[in-house]
Parts: structure tokens; C-alpha cells; sequence
């Protein structure tokens, strides 16, 4: 049978919603560990392939009370980091109340599993936070922003650490390598589970049909985002050339005129209107 992608929208949400799931991938990514997490009451699953999938993110909270969105993005959109920092905003003052003590705001983060490169920067794992730009001190910790490039990961493929838990679920996320996939599965527990609810998922009809559903969604989403960058290409070439003629054809004009030609004969002589260059 074939192995699904767990990158897909269901089946992300179908392993992850599991909270134990959850916080094993959670602790691989962040640089504090969480001891319980519950996910936020809203986080339901589609259960036919005519439901919308209007969540496509997994909101959580820790024990300490810190908020945590994780998403995964495949089709880039050229806008995350304004809908990033729009979305963490949202979910940073959810539920607080103006008469409340700002010092009660927690600490939230965003995370961003993402099937594209967002940046320049050669590591696949990238976190951001609110730092003075000299000292590089942090302003506070309660704004974080992580984005996971998978495509990085990948082209690191031959220097990936097992014992490291991320590289794991990133594998498991990511790779297509059998034996490599049966390996991390024998070394994490959490990622053997993880692989059987990919298994069940195939099983499930209605799960199946809205996962299908979705990788059609996710396929017209990314040939549509490649159509309109590469007519934007074929219009900026067109649009070059356009103005690399007119600079030409002022380059002519001002010859012609310092030789004391005037524009009506110009025009006359070469076809150029030298009103239209201004």
C-alpha cells in the first residue's frame, strides 16, 4: 500500500492531534521542554471530502500556559512572514482582557513546516525573536517564530544525525527512503505510532477521501503559484525590452538634436516621436 504524505493537511492533523504525538515533535524543535500540553478546543478534523478545510493548523497549550500554533505550508504564497507575524499576534492576545495585567500575556509561538525555502540562510531551522540589533540582548521571550525549510533538510540528507529528534521527524515527515524510514521507526516510539496512524489513515474511507481531496488542493495551489510566477517572468522580459527600446530611441533623439536637428524632423526621418520619450 502506498505510503501516504504526512505533510498533507489530514494526515498532519490526523498524527498530530494525538498529544503525545504532539509534544515529542514540539520538544524536537523548541529550546524548552514541555512537560503536558492540551490541544485547543477547536482542533477538529474533516470527516467527509465535501468538508472545508478551514483549519489547517494545530493550535496548543503547554502546562505553563504558553500558546503554540504549528502549520505546514507547501505552496509558497510569497506573504508568510506579514501572515505569521498577523496569525502570532492574533493568538498572542486571544483572550485577554484590557483591565488584565499585561505581564499575563504568555509566551507564544508559531511554528511554520514549510515545502519551500523562505530564506537565505543555510540552516533548515530558523527561529526568530524580538532582539536589540547591537547587543543582540532579548527584548523578551513571549515572541517566537519558527520556520522549518523541508527542502534544506533534504539536501542535508547524507549528514543527518538519528540521534537527533528532529532530523527524525523530519524524516519521517519528509523522506521516501524505506529503510530509512523503518530505521527512525525502530529508534523513536513515537515515530513508530506516528507511522501507523499514516497506515490507518488509508483504511479510514472518509479520512481518504478528504486527504485526496486535499493533495489535489495542494497540487492546484502550487501549478497555479509556478503559472503566475512564470508569466510574470515572460511579462517583466516583454516589458524590458519595451523599455530597453526606449532608452534607445532617446539615446537617438539627443544625438540627432545636438547636431541640431529638430524633433519634426526626427520624427520624419527615423519614425520616432521624441514627445512620446519624456
Amino acid at each position: 500500500m502506498e505510503r501516504l504524505n504526512p505533510l498533507n493537511d489530514v494526515a498532519f492533523k490526523t498524527i498530530f492531534t494525538d498529544e503525545v504525538l504532539l509534544k515529542s515533535l514540539l520538544n524536537a524543535i523548541l529550546d524548552f521542554e514541555i512537560s503536558s500540553i492540551r490541544l485547543a478546543e477547536n482542533e477538529v478534523l474533516p470527516v467527509t471530502k465535501d468538508d472545508k478545510l478551514g483549519i489547517l493548523d494545530i493550535k496548543a497549550y503547554t502546562d505553563l500556559g504558553e500558546k503554540i500554533n504549528i502549520e505546514v505550508q507547501l505552496a509558497n504564497q510569497y506573504n508568510i512572514s506579514e501572515r505569521i507575524l498577523y496569525y502570532w499576534s492574533k493568538l498572542f492576545t486571544a483572550g485577554f482582557k484590557k483591565s488584565r495585567d499585561y505581564k499575563e500575556l504568555t509566551r507564544t509561538v508559531s511554528i511554520s513546516l514549510l515545502g519551500y525555502n523562505v530564506n537565505n540562510e543555510a540552516d533548515f531551522h530558523s527561529c526568530y525573536q524580538l532582539l536589540n540589533r547591537k547587543t543582540k540582548k532579548l527584548l523578551t521571550n513571549k515572541l517566537e517564530i519558527h520556520f522549518i525549510e523541508t527542502l534544506k533538510f533534504m539536501k542535508l540528507i547524507e549528514n543527518i544525525d538519528l540521534k537527533n529528534p528532529l532530523h527524525r521527524w523530519l524524516i519521517f515527515l519528509k523522506s521516501e527512503d524505506k529503510m530509512l524510514l523503518e530505521e527512525v521507526a525502530a529508534l523513536d516510539k513515537n515515530i513508530a505510532e506516528a507511522e501507523e496512524k499514516l497506515f490507518a489513515l488509508n483504511l479510514d474511507k472518509n479520512l481518504k477521501e478528504a486527504y485526496d481531496a486535499r493533495e489535489r488542493e495542494i497540487n492546484d495551489e502550487i501549478t497555479r503559484m509556478r503559472g503566475a510566477r512564470d508569466e510574470g517572468k515572460e511579462e517583466g522580459k516583454r516589458e524590458g525590452k519595451k523599455e530597453g527600446k526606449k532608452e534607445g530611441q532617446k539615446e537617438i533623439v539627443e544625438a540627432m538634436r545636438k547636431h541640431g536637428v529638430t524633433d519634426e524632423d526626427i520624427k520624419k526621418m527615423t519614425g520616432i516621436d521624441p514627445s512620446e520619450l519624456s
